[in-house]
Parts: structure tokens; C-alpha cells; sequence
């Protein structure tokens, strides 16, 4: 079997005073602790700043090590083998002085030589605001997808972060997972809280949520007809959803379970001529979680996928959203629908 090990940097293996500022009008407003800043969201007109955390300076100053956690990852790495790997996966971006941030390691013994530090914190400048443990899946994913790896063991002090491990685990079910919780210098064998499983099919175009055009209920129809207008068609079909096939790679599982448990009746899945799903991924997993076999109603549009994510791209009216901004979304859609029970 071969191994991953991926440790967290921020109150898992060192703690500092480094925060994350919240600043609005030019001012910095607020400072956030690593814990804080996992699950803050920014309101209108605030950014964050990193510098504090972009610093090698400030951490070689103000790291103090979490001596239980930082023995068992120098005793990891120091056995590490042809069958593992030990990575580092923080939130931070790259340093300014990366010499003082290595040489803090290398001052408590920890062989961060033989360790790269993958930053999670780049991604943000593609799309500023998003969550720690999304861009930490897209770098696990990338481990994954390598092939090279049947287990991936993780060390962090945030849940979010080790939950999306599992998650990963649930689209790539060729990998173990196996996670420790850190809190407050405690390590603790971590379980995700997710009340119960679904099944999701491991195929898919693995295409992230963040990428995928949405077509909201109340642009469908423009949608429609602007592809009607170039001359695509597109018809009302009954279909298994067994037939049909993921597009997107994330998921939320407790969205499907609400869809599931409230047995709401939303608008048909958006879906290619070769069964790909546009939009209506997690309405697709209710139901192939509560009767694969039942045929319900799909809007097939006679466009191969990649013709129609590109159609969709370029429509005007198309949205695009983090897989949390969408959970959120569709628990306001749910209890609309709930009172309403007008999606036929």
C-alpha cells in the first residue's frame, strides 16, 4: 500500500501569532486566527490580507512548535519509504522570505528537506474569497488523480479541511482515507459527521463546481430559447438515472440527503445529448440514491457536453458558484419549493 501523508501547518504543527486581516474601505477592521478565518465569509467590499502569513520573518519569530504533533510528522517523514510520501498542505501563499520560513523547521530538527510544502494559499489569487479546505482539495485531488497513492493520512486542527478528504475519498473510492484532528496539541482519530452515505458514481468529466455553468429556474427558459435561436433543440425526456452521467467533481452530501428527506419536486435535470448533466447534479443524486431505475423527467439539449458547457459559458445569464455558495443556495430553493409545491 502506498502512502500520503499530509500535514497542516497553523495550529497543527507550529502555532503563531500571524492572523489573516479582514480589511473594508482601506482599513484593516479585524484580525483572524487561522480557526476564524476557515470559516469566515466576506461581506460586500471586504478583502482579506495576508501579509502577516506571507511573512518568513514573522513566523520564524513567532512559531512556537506543537511538540507532540511536530515529533510524530519528523518521525513519519524521517521513515518514509519507496511506498510513502509526506507533503505539507497549508493555507498560506508563497513567502517573502522563504529561507527564514524553511530554517524555522529545520531549527526544531523537523527534515523539511525531504518535505514539499504545497501552498493552497496561491489559488486564491484565481478566485479571491475562496475557502481554505476547497483549495486544499484541489491540491489533494491532484495526489490523487497521479495514481500513485492507495491511502492518503491526513493531520489538520480545521474539520473542514478533513472532511473534504472523505469526501475526496467518496469520488475516488480507489483511496483510503484516514484523518487525525488536532485541537489545542491533542491529536485525535477524526470521523466525519456526515449522518449518513449516498452513493455517487466514481465516473465523471471531473470538471470543478466552481467552473460549471448554472442555469438558474428563472433563466431556463431564455436559456432555451437563445439556443433555439442558433439552432439547437432541445425536448422533455424520461430517463433513468442510472443513464445519466456526473459532469462536476465536488459534491454536497448533506444537500442530496435534504433533497432526499424532504422528497421536494424540483425543475428536470439539464443534460446533454450524451446524457452529461448541465445543471441539477445533486437533484440527480436524490434520485438515483431513492430509485435508479424510476425514470423522471431530464431537459435534453442536442449538444454533446463540451458543445454545451460552452454554450452555457457564454450565455449571458449563466451564474457560476463554490460548491458551499450552492448548498446555500439550494437550501432557500428547498423550502420555497417546500411551501409552494409548484415544480412539477
Amino acid at each position: 500500500m502506498k502512502i500520503l501523508n499530509v500535514f497542516d501547518i497553523d495550529d497543527t504543527l507550529f502555532k503563531s501569532d500571524a492572523r489573516v486581516g479582514v480589511v473594508s474601505n482601506g482599513k484593516r477592521i479585524k484580525d483572524l486566527e487561522p480557526g476564524q478565518f476557515n470559516t469566515y465569509q466576506l461581506k460586500k467590499g471586504e478583502k482579506f490580507d495576508f501579509d502577516q502569513f506571507r511573512s518568513g520573518k514573522h513566523f520564524k519569530k513567532t512559531a512556537k512548535p506543537i511538540i507532540n504533533v511536530l515529533e510524530k510528522a519528523k518521525r513519519i517523514v524521517n521513515a518514509q519509504n519507496n511506498n510513502s510520501k509526506s507533503i505539507i498542505v497549508t493555507a498560506r501563499s508563497d513567502m517573502k522570505d522563504k529561507k527564514d520560513f524553511l530554517d524555522t523547521f529545520r531549527q526544531y530538527g523537523f527534515p523539511i528537506d525531504n518535505v514539499y510544502v504545497e501552498r493552497a494559499g496561491n489559488l486564491e489569487k484565481y478566485k479571491p474569497g475562496i475557502k481554505p479546505h476547497i483549495t486544499k482539495a484541489a491540491i489533494l485531488r491532484r495526489y490523487i488523480k497521479t495514481g500513485n497513492y492507495d491511502k492518503i493520512v491526513m493531520w489538520d486542527d480545521s474539520k473542514s479541511n478533513l472532511d473534504i478528504l472523505f469526501k475526496l475519498a467518496k469520488l475516488h473510492p480507489e483511496i483510503k482515507p484516514e484523518a487525525y484532528l488536532v485541537d489545542d496539541g491533542k491529536i485525535s482519530r477524526y470521523s466525519p459527521n456526515l449522518n449518513e452515505s449516498i452513493y455517487i458514481p466514481p465516473e465523471s468529466l471531473n470538471i470543478s463546481r466552481e467552473l460549471m455553468p448554472q442555469i438558474t429556474s428563472s433563466k431556463r427558459d431564455d436559456f432555451i430559447k437563445t439556443l433555439k435561436e442558433k439552432g439547437t433543440k432541445s425536448r422533455l425526456i424520461r430517463i433513468s438515472p442510472r443513464n445519466m452521467k456526473a459532469t462536476q467533481s465536488e459534491f454536497n452530501v448533506d444537500s442530496v440527503l435534504n433533497m432526499i428527506h424532504t422528497k421536494t419536486k424540483l425543475k428536470p435535470t439539464i443534460i446533454s445529448r450524451d446524457n452529461y448533466i448541465l445543471d441539477g447534479h445533486h437533484r440527480w443524486l436524490a434520485d438515483l440514491n431513492t430509485d435508479k431505475n424510476k425514470p423522471v423527467q431530464a431537459l435534453q439539449i442536442d449538444l454533446p457536453i463540451l458543445d454545451l458547457l460552452a454554450a452555457a459559458k457564454s450565455y449571458s445569464g449563466a451564474e457560476f458558484r463554490t460548491l458551499d455558495q450552492s448548498a446555500k443556495r439550494l437550501k432557500t430553493i428547498l423550502k420555497e419549493a417546500a411551501k409552494e409545491r409548484s415544480y412539477k
